[in-house]
């Protein structure tokens, strides 16, 4: 099995969509292409000796949800080869506490080195994702709410993000401009009213379902009028949530109501709690702090370079 067919079986069985596998695949060659570009790192090579190996472990800082350890692993894979072994000792998804070694890695002392920071900084950037995302989703236990993830991610980064997201117990929505049609103001404001909005989608997609998002209780009397899917009600208060709910029972049982901004994790369990299907947060993806993680030595066959 070659590295290429490795890493990809490796990050499948992580429960990596194939999209996101390509995108982990790009994103290590670039993270390696960046930080290799003035060339290897001098004190490595003046101090290490070429054939020293050691064998190194990221261990948790802080308590927190891991995502990204698989990732890790191939970014180390793909620095060392064949000459290296990777032993992922909490898988994604699992609850650590600070001090907790979550992965293993022996090889090439200098090999590691080159991988170490790229390897600390994706797999403690995702984690902080999996722990914030499960922060909310205890927040909403037993309600039936659940926690989704938005548009609002790094580009480049946004398909290992709404990974993380899963590995922290949340959903995935919109993954892509095209996957939905999600009508939105601005589509409203240009076709003249929401109305005219929904006319035109029925009338050149007949076959699509859709979406829409409002921010007024007469927008959203409106869209439940219509038969959307989906309405996104951006802003909302309590009271405004508690009324959409009931008159969605009443008039449109189908159509399933998400609320967007204005959330607090303090707010949480009370929308939740309004009878709501989903709370969209954007700062899953764009503000979650990174868990800390760190990388130290636990063995080493010294050798300075000649």
């Amino acid at each position: 099995m070659n590295a290429m067919t490795w890493a990809t079986d490796r990050l499948a069985r992580a429960g990596l969509t194939n999209d996101e596998i390509t995108d982990t695949t790009r994103l290590i060659t670039t993270a390696l292409s960046e930080d290799l570009a003035c060339g290897p790192d001098p004190a490595s090579q003046l101090t290490i000796a070429s054939h020293a190996a050691t064998t190194m472990e990221i261990v948790a800082r802080q308590d927190g949800v891991l995502a990204g350890g698989p990732i890790a692993a191939v970014v180390f894979e793909t620095v060392g080869g064949p000459h290296l072994d990777t032993c992922i000792l909490c898988p994604d998804g699992a609850h650590v506490t600070a001090g907790t070694p979550v992965l293993r890695v022996h090889g090439r002392h200098r090999q590691l080195l080159i991988a170490e920071r790229i390897a600390l900084n994706l797999m403690g950037h995702l984690s902080g994702i999996a722990t914030t995302t499960q922060r909310w989703v205890h927040a909403l236990d037993g309600t039936g709410c659940i926690v989704r993830d938005t548009r609002s991610a790094l580009p480049g980064l946004r398909r290992l993000q709404t990974y993380a997201v899963r590995r922290g117990g949340g959903q995935n929505h919109h993954t892509g401009r095209g996957q939905r049609i999600l009508i939105q103001q601005h589509h409203i404001v240009h076709a003249g009213s929401l109305g005219a909005a929904v006319s035109a989608v029925r009338r050149h997609a007949p076959h699509r379902s859709w979406e829409v998002e409002v921010d007024t209780i007469d927008q959203l009397d409106e869209a439940l009028d219509l038969g959307a899917e989906l309405i996104i009600f951006d802003a909302a208060t309590l009271t405004d949530c508690v009324y959409a709910v009931g008159r969605r029972d009443r008039v449109a049982p189908n159509t399933s109501l998400e609320v967007s901004g204005r959330l607090t994790l303090e707010l949480a369990r009370a929308y939740a709690d309004t009878g709501v299907d989903y709370l969209a947060l954007d700062v899953l993806t764009h503000s979650s702090p990174s868990l800390d993680l760190a990388m130290s030595a636990v063995a080493t066959h010294a050798g300075l370079s000649p």
